[in-house]
This record gives structure tokens, sequence and C-alpha cells, in this order.
């Protein structure tokens, strides 16, 4: 599997959802010291209309299409389901295993790189700090 898919490229360079919400319920900070990725994910609680997500920052073509996957998978979604869909991205990722999604699938290269796995989870594992502290809360 290509580590620099096409996709992730593309991702890379036009991410969806990139853009700042300071006005968002709660915010994930993602930093990787090693590197110096950083980005910060916006949510808003998505208790009644489904998590509307966004983040902001910069890092390596790999986490930066991999912030923009999360939040396309997370958009929507209410709390249960969105830690369900973390938990399931991070589950594939360290067994190898599908996820049933081809783009979230590219991601998976990143497995066989150990400089770049952190890349690939950093978002995705500060935002499952977040949500779940969200739903300790709620």
């Amino acid at each position: 599997m290509d580590l620099y898919h096409p996709r992730i490229l593309e991702l890379s360079k036009e991410p969806v959802n990139f853009r700042k919400n300071e006005e968002a319920e709660f915010k994930a900070h993602a930093y990787n010291p090693l590197c110096g990725d950083e980005f910060t994910i916006y949510l808003d609680d998505g208790r009644t209309v489904g998590l509307k997500v966004s983040f902001h920052g910069y890092g390596c073509a790999v986490s930066k299409a991999s912030a923009a996957l999360l939040t396309q998978s997370l958009e929507g979604e209410d709390l249960k389901g969105a830690l369900q869909k973390i938990e399931h991205f991070m589950e594939c990722f360290e067994s190898k295993a599908d996820t049933g999604n081809a783009d979230l699938n590219l991601l998976l290269a990143a497995r066989d790189f150990p400089s770049r796995r952190s890349c690939a989870l950093q978002a995705w594992q500060e935002c499952q700090k977040t949500l779940s502290a969200i739903k300790k809360t709620g």
C-alpha cells in the first residue's frame, strides 16, 4: 500500500472541513512534538443534530489527510456513534483489518512506517479523549 497515495496528497492540499471554529463548544488539541504536527479539532456536541466537526493547523500530508478524514467520518454523528467510529478505525489500524471505507483504508499504510504511525493516529486519539470526556460529563 502506498503511504502517499494520490488521494492522501489531495486531502492534504485541499482538506475537507479545514476551518477554524472558535465558537465550538469543545476543542481537541493534537500535537506531535517529534515532528511538529499540530491541529485543533473543533467539535460542537451533536446532542440535537449531530456533531459538527472541523479542524485547523499544520502537519505532514498523512496527518493532515487523517485529520480531514476524521472530521468527515464524524460529521453528523451523535456522541456514541462518533466514539464507535473512532474505536473501529483504531482497531482496524492495529489489527490490519479493512475499515469498510476506501479513504480510511488509505491511512492503514502508515502502520508499516513506524515514524508515520503517530501521524495517522494523532487526531483520532485526541478526538477520542475529548469525546470520552464529553460523554462522562453528559
